[in-house]
């Protein structure tokens, strides 16, 4: 079949039209232990190869994020926020869900903490516990790359 007639041929039909690619998962870790944001970003790029991450150590960095990367209009600045309870500074990732779950209550909170879960959640009201999803430190690979891909699917 020459050119001519393969553009003749052509269907325009929508079902034979290629998908619209989805847009790259957005996530900010907010983490202080070097350590564990190498394996919670080899985690996240495991389970979605072409995930933006950005990184904060502190309450103040990842409200500073928040802000940067927040558009007038946009719903979520993030797809995910992974943070652990104990940052470097004041605050902790805990404060950080606690002023999300209110501003931006459809961004997924995947928080990590040798904490134990009863712990965590007793500090939180029935309303801040919407949302959280808690990984025990320490924790496999394959259970982060797993929270991780089932919070995004």
């Amino acid at each position: 079949m020459d050119a001519q007639s393969f553009i003749q041929n052509a269907s325009l039909d929508s079902s034979k039209q290629a998908e619209p690619r989805a847009l790259p998962k957005k996530i900010l870790v907010v983490e202080d232990d070097t350590s564990m944001t190498v394996l919670v970003g080899k985690a996240i790029l495991d389970a979605f190869s072409d995930a933006e991450i950005q990184w904060a150590s502190s309450l103040e960095q990842a409200v500073t994020q928040l802000i940067q990367n927040t558009d007038i209009g946009e719903k979520a600045p993030y797809d995910l926020i992974i943070a652990d309870i104990f940052l470097e500074g004041n605050g902790t990732g805990l404060d950080l869900w606690k002023v999300l779950s209110g501003t931006y209550p459809t961004i997924p909170f995947l928080v990590i903490s040798s904490l134990a879960e009863e712990q965590v959640i007793s500090a939180l009201n029935d309303e801040q516990k919407k949302g959280l999803v808690y990984l025990k430190k320490p924790f496999q690979f394959a259970q982060c790359r797993q929270s991780i891909k089932n919070i995004l699917s």
